[in-house]
């Protein structure tokens, strides 16, 4: 198992560990061979500074062996209200996916709490119908696949571009805690898409412990919206989202992309 310290080095001084990185945390490639993929990780993200400088300190490094094109762009929700972690991925997709510096063949949406353990698991698309999910094999659950690992694609998933239009994005009426990852997993389905995963050997993830956010509370709705999620997909996600990038920014790691959502009134909450 990986064990990470109290106190992870600072954005700065992990920008000195990878001076191979370009503005934006864009990274090349390999300088003598064609890069295996060009892939965009996607974090969702606020407040979770320490978590980020664990995940960038460690996955940086894997993302580089594994000879990749990348960037990784963290998207974070402006202001404190409830999170909504659906609008915020699907604002991140259609933002990497317009640069015109580097067509992205891939796209991975991942948890700023989870760091892969193993360099051989490769952060790139698989052809075709095959959604890849990436985290099967979490260390909080001893490795094992849990109960809802047979419902979910949570953690790490990656999308071609294709992959991820055919299901319209994720839904964008997920607020608060939960119900977003199922949400998914059911357009997979429904899309005639499938998920493969590696195996136990590969997909092998550290999850960061962090106390419970307040401002993503447990979305107490989930349940219901499921229900209804086959009569929204086609209308709720890439194709009705409203959301405002208010800025931009390109640090030595990453490309931060801050995000306005519109939100409604909570009943629930």
């Amino acid at each position: 198992p990986m064990y990470l310290s109290d106190d992870p080095p600072t954005l700065g001084a992990i920008a000195e560990l990878f001076p191979m990185l370009g503005i934006g945390g864009y990274y090349s490639g390999p300088r003598f061979c064609k890069a295996r993929q060009s892939t965009a990780v996607i974090i969702p993200y606020r407040d979770r500074e320490v978590h980020l400088r664990h995940w960038l300190h460690y996955t940086l490094g894997t993302l580089v062996k594994q000879q990749l094109e990348f960037t990784v762009f963290v998207v974070e929700q402006e202001g404190i209200d409830v999170f909504n972690k659906g609008q915020l991925m699907n604002t991140a997709f259609l933002w990497a996916q317009r640069q015109t510096r580097v067509k992205f063949q891939c796209f991975i949406f991942h948890d700023v709490d989870m760091i892969p353990e193993i360099v051989g698991n490769f952060y790139t698309c698989a052809d075709g119908k095959a959604v890849k999910h990436l985290s099967p094999y979490i260390d909080k659950f001893n490795y094992t696949t849990n109960k809802k690992i047979g419902v979910t694609v949570g953690g790490a998933v990656a999308f071609t571009e294709w992959q991820y239009r055919a299901v319209n994005g994720y839904s964008n009426v997920y607020w608060g805690w939960g119900g977003e990852d199922d949400d998914m997993n059911l357009r997979i389905k429904l899309t005639g898409l499938r998920r493969i995963r590696p195996d136990s050997n590969y997909g092998r993830y550290k999850m960061i412990p962090h106390e419970h956010d307040g401002g993503n509370p447990m979305n107490k709705q989930r349940h219901k919206l499921l229900k209804e999620a086959k009569m929204r997909m086609a209308r709720d996600g890439l194709g009705d989202l409203a959301t405002q990038i208010v800025a931009v920014s390109l640090h030595p790691t990453h490309t931060h992309i801050l995000v306005r959502l519109n939100v409604p009134h909570l009943p629930w909450l």
